[in-house]
């Protein structure tokens, strides 16, 4: 598999600029500008979701490894940080977040 390029990466406009200067554009002339707002802030958010994604992984495997037979309230606990992950990575792929 790949690497990809590290994040962060910033929107300016329509363009995605990676943390090694790589530009992708986003212009074209059938998509609508909100569109293509959308669509770079999302790419810019791939890193961050990657991440996010990671960081749920670990948190599952770590918290369900503390509990050998985990009550209501500990899953309860486990399923709040996983959420509190993933909010934080959504949040992040909308253009009025980073704004």
């Amino acid at each position: 598999m790949s690497k990809h390029t590290p994040g962060p990466w910033k929107v300016a406009g329509y363009l995605v600029v990676t943390s090694n200067g790589t530009v992708y554009t986003f212009e074209n002339e059938t998509t609508k500008a909100g569109e293509l707002r959308a669509n770079a802030h999302l790419m810019a958010a791939a890193p961050d979701c990657k991440k996010a994604l990671e960081q749920i992984w670990d948190t599952i495997k770590q918290r369900c490894g503390e509990f050998q037979t985990p009550t209501r309230l500990q899953w309860m606990e486990v399923v709040d940080d996983v959420l509190t992950l993933c909010e934080d990575a959504l949040n992040k792929t909308e253009p009025e977040a980073t704004e």
